[in-house]
Protein backbone atom coordinates (compact mmCIF):
# COMPACT_ATOMS: atom_id res chain seq x y z
CA UNK A 1 0.00 0.00 0.00
CA UNK A 2 2.84 2.37 0.87
CA UNK A 3 4.55 1.75 -2.48
CA UNK A 4 1.26 2.29 -4.32
CA UNK A 5 0.79 5.65 -2.60
CA UNK A 6 4.33 6.72 -3.54
CA UNK A 7 3.82 5.70 -7.19
CA UNK A 8 0.49 7.54 -7.33
CA UNK A 9 2.07 10.63 -5.82
CA UNK A 10 4.94 10.61 -8.32
CA UNK A 11 2.51 10.08 -11.20
CA UNK A 12 0.45 13.04 -10.04
CA UNK A 13 3.56 15.25 -9.91
CA UNK A 14 4.57 14.13 -13.43
CA UNK A 15 1.12 14.83 -14.87
CA UNK A 16 0.89 18.20 -13.13
CA UNK A 17 4.35 19.23 -14.35
CA UNK A 18 3.49 18.27 -17.92
CA UNK A 19 0.15 20.07 -17.83
CA UNK A 20 1.81 23.27 -16.61
CA UNK A 21 4.30 23.37 -19.49
CA UNK A 22 3.68 26.40 -21.67
CA UNK A 23 5.02 26.44 -25.24
CA UNK A 24 3.62 29.89 -26.04
CA UNK A 25 5.86 32.11 -28.11
CA UNK A 26 7.18 32.81 -31.58
CA UNK A 27 9.06 30.20 -33.60
CA UNK A 28 10.54 30.53 -37.06
CA UNK A 29 13.28 31.65 -39.40
CA UNK A 30 13.78 34.15 -42.18
CA UNK A 31 16.19 34.76 -45.04
CA UNK A 32 16.12 36.24 -48.55
CA UNK A 33 14.58 33.10 -50.01
CA UNK A 34 11.77 32.30 -47.56
CA UNK A 35 10.07 33.19 -44.29
CA UNK A 36 8.39 30.79 -41.88
CA UNK A 37 6.79 31.79 -38.60
CA UNK A 38 4.70 29.96 -36.04
CA UNK A 39 2.99 31.88 -33.24
CA UNK A 40 1.57 29.85 -30.35
CA UNK A 41 -0.62 31.04 -27.48
CA UNK A 42 -1.77 28.84 -24.60
CA UNK A 43 -5.47 29.39 -23.94
CA UNK A 44 -6.16 26.85 -21.18
CA UNK A 45 -4.56 23.81 -19.54
CA UNK A 46 -4.70 21.65 -22.71
CA UNK A 47 -5.40 23.97 -25.65
CA UNK A 48 -3.31 26.34 -27.77
CA UNK A 49 -4.16 28.80 -30.50
CA UNK A 50 -1.64 28.77 -33.36
CA UNK A 51 -0.90 30.88 -36.44
CA UNK A 52 1.48 29.49 -39.10
CA UNK A 53 2.74 31.58 -41.99
CA UNK A 54 5.09 30.46 -44.76
CA UNK A 55 6.10 32.56 -47.75
CA UNK A 56 8.70 32.58 -50.51
CA UNK A 57 9.08 33.93 -54.03
CA UNK A 58 6.53 31.58 -55.57
CA UNK A 59 4.11 30.90 -52.72
CA UNK A 60 2.47 32.31 -49.61
CA UNK A 61 0.50 30.06 -47.30
CA UNK A 62 -1.01 30.40 -43.88
CA UNK A 63 -3.06 28.38 -41.43
CA UNK A 64 -4.45 29.07 -37.98
CA UNK A 65 -6.49 26.99 -35.59
CA UNK A 66 -6.82 25.53 -32.11
CA UNK A 67 -4.87 22.46 -31.09
CA UNK A 68 -5.42 20.20 -28.10
CA UNK A 69 -2.65 18.54 -26.11
CA UNK A 70 -3.37 14.93 -25.17
CA UNK A 71 -0.45 13.36 -23.37
CA UNK A 72 2.60 14.02 -25.53
CA UNK A 73 0.49 14.28 -28.70
CA UNK A 74 -0.74 17.53 -30.25
CA UNK A 75 -2.82 17.17 -33.40
CA UNK A 76 -4.87 19.46 -35.63
CA UNK A 77 -7.25 18.06 -38.25
CA UNK A 78 -7.32 20.39 -41.24
CA UNK A 79 -10.33 19.79 -43.50
CA UNK A 80 -11.05 20.91 -47.01
CA UNK A 81 -14.09 19.48 -48.73
CA UNK A 82 -14.15 15.77 -47.97
CA UNK A 83 -10.42 15.56 -47.24
CA UNK A 84 -8.89 15.52 -43.78
CA UNK A 85 -5.23 16.25 -43.17
CA UNK A 86 -4.05 15.34 -39.64
CA UNK A 87 -1.26 17.78 -38.73
CA UNK A 88 1.04 17.08 -35.78
CA UNK A 89 2.90 19.54 -33.58
CA UNK A 90 5.94 18.70 -31.49
CA UNK A 91 7.44 21.26 -29.11
CA UNK A 92 10.62 21.55 -27.11
CA UNK A 93 12.34 24.45 -25.36
CA UNK A 94 14.32 25.24 -28.53
CA UNK A 95 12.09 24.39 -31.49
CA UNK A 96 8.66 23.41 -32.81
CA UNK A 97 8.05 20.86 -35.56
CA UNK A 98 4.93 20.84 -37.74
CA UNK A 99 4.46 17.76 -39.90
CA UNK A 100 1.65 15.79 -41.61
CA UNK A 101 0.58 12.34 -40.57
CA UNK A 102 2.22 9.58 -42.57
CA UNK A 103 0.35 8.73 -45.80
CA UNK A 104 -2.16 11.55 -45.25
CA UNK A 105 -3.43 13.62 -48.20
CA UNK A 106 -1.99 16.97 -47.19
CA UNK A 107 -0.90 18.41 -50.52
CA UNK A 108 -3.91 20.65 -51.04
CA UNK A 109 -5.24 24.01 -49.96
CA UNK A 110 -2.37 25.61 -48.04
CA UNK A 111 0.05 23.00 -49.43
CA UNK A 112 2.99 21.44 -47.60
CA UNK A 113 4.93 24.62 -47.09
CA UNK A 114 4.10 25.20 -43.42
CA UNK A 115 5.54 21.79 -42.59
CA UNK A 116 8.93 22.54 -41.10
CA UNK A 117 11.11 22.78 -38.02
CA UNK A 118 10.72 26.23 -36.48
CA UNK A 119 13.53 27.38 -34.14
CA UNK A 120 12.30 29.10 -30.98
CA UNK A 121 12.67 32.87 -31.23
CA UNK A 122 11.12 34.40 -28.11
CA UNK A 123 8.28 34.40 -25.63
CA UNK A 124 5.56 36.85 -26.50
CA UNK A 125 2.32 37.75 -24.80
CA UNK A 126 -0.36 38.64 -27.34
CA UNK A 127 -2.50 41.58 -26.24
CA UNK A 128 -6.16 42.09 -27.06
CA UNK A 129 -5.45 45.23 -29.11
CA UNK A 130 -2.88 43.43 -31.27
CA UNK A 131 -4.44 40.00 -31.84
CA UNK A 132 -5.72 40.92 -35.32
CA UNK A 133 -2.07 41.24 -36.41
CA UNK A 134 -1.77 37.45 -36.15
CA UNK A 135 -4.51 36.67 -38.66
CA UNK A 136 -4.16 36.76 -42.44
CA UNK A 137 -7.75 36.02 -43.46
CA UNK A 138 -10.54 37.08 -41.13
CA UNK A 139 -13.69 39.18 -40.76
CA UNK A 140 -14.72 41.40 -37.87
CA UNK A 141 -18.24 41.52 -36.46
CA UNK A 142 -19.91 43.70 -33.86
CA UNK A 143 -22.45 42.26 -31.42
CA UNK A 144 -25.81 44.00 -31.93
CA UNK A 145 -27.90 42.14 -29.35
CA UNK A 146 -27.89 43.11 -25.65
CA UNK A 147 -26.42 39.77 -24.49
CA UNK A 148 -25.60 36.67 -26.52
CA UNK A 149 -24.57 33.12 -25.72
CA UNK A 150 -21.45 31.36 -27.02
CA UNK A 151 -21.89 27.74 -28.06
CA UNK A 152 -19.28 24.98 -28.14
CA UNK A 153 -20.73 23.22 -31.20
CA UNK A 154 -22.46 23.91 -34.49
CA UNK A 155 -25.88 22.75 -33.30
CA UNK A 156 -26.03 25.07 -30.27
CA UNK A 157 -26.37 22.24 -27.77
CA UNK A 158 -23.80 23.38 -25.22
CA UNK A 159 -23.43 26.93 -23.94
CA UNK A 160 -20.13 28.29 -22.60
CA UNK A 161 -20.08 30.08 -19.27
CA UNK A 162 -18.82 33.21 -21.07
CA UNK A 163 -21.11 35.53 -23.03
CA UNK A 164 -20.85 38.71 -25.11
CA UNK A 165 -22.48 42.05 -24.52
CA UNK A 166 -23.69 44.48 -27.17
CA UNK A 167 -20.91 46.45 -28.88
CA UNK A 168 -18.17 43.82 -28.50
CA UNK A 169 -16.07 43.20 -31.63
CA UNK A 170 -15.26 39.58 -32.47
CA UNK A 171 -13.07 37.92 -35.11
CA UNK A 172 -14.23 35.21 -37.47
CA UNK A 173 -11.19 33.43 -39.01
CA UNK A 174 -11.38 32.25 -42.60
CA UNK A 175 -12.29 28.63 -41.91
CA UNK A 176 -14.99 26.35 -43.26
CA UNK A 177 -18.29 27.51 -41.74
CA UNK A 178 -20.58 24.48 -41.70
CA UNK A 179 -23.50 25.95 -39.74
CA UNK A 180 -26.04 28.01 -41.66
CA UNK A 181 -27.32 30.06 -38.72
CA UNK A 182 -24.17 30.11 -36.57
CA UNK A 183 -20.82 31.85 -36.96
CA UNK A 184 -17.48 30.67 -35.57
CA UNK A 185 -15.69 33.45 -33.68
CA UNK A 186 -12.60 34.12 -31.55
CA UNK A 187 -12.01 36.86 -29.00
CA UNK A 188 -9.14 37.82 -26.68
CA UNK A 189 -10.31 39.74 -23.61
CA UNK A 190 -8.24 42.38 -21.82
CA UNK A 191 -7.93 39.89 -18.95
CA UNK A 192 -6.06 37.52 -21.26
CA UNK A 193 -8.93 35.02 -21.58
CA UNK A 194 -9.21 33.60 -25.10
CA UNK A 195 -12.83 32.85 -25.96
CA UNK A 196 -13.89 30.82 -28.98
CA UNK A 197 -17.03 29.10 -30.16
CA UNK A 198 -20.19 29.67 -32.16
CA UNK A 199 -22.69 32.52 -32.00
CA UNK A 200 -25.93 33.22 -33.83
CA UNK A 201 -25.47 35.22 -37.02
CA UNK A 202 -28.59 37.22 -36.25
CA UNK A 203 -26.86 38.71 -33.18
CA UNK A 204 -23.92 40.32 -35.03
CA UNK A 205 -23.21 42.71 -37.89
CA UNK A 206 -20.27 42.53 -40.30
CA UNK A 207 -18.09 45.65 -39.98
CA UNK A 208 -14.88 44.60 -41.78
Amino acid sequence: MKNSCIISFLLLITISSFAQKDYSGIYGSSNKEKNKYLTVMKIDSTHYKFWAIASAKNYANNLDGIIEQKGDSIQYNYTEGNKVCPIHFKFSSTYAVVYPEANAECNFGFGKNIFATYPFIKKQKIKSKKITNEYIDYKTYRVTTKKINIYTDTIANNIRSSYFMKGIKVISPAINQYATNLLYIEFLAYTGDFIYGWIKKEDVKLIQ
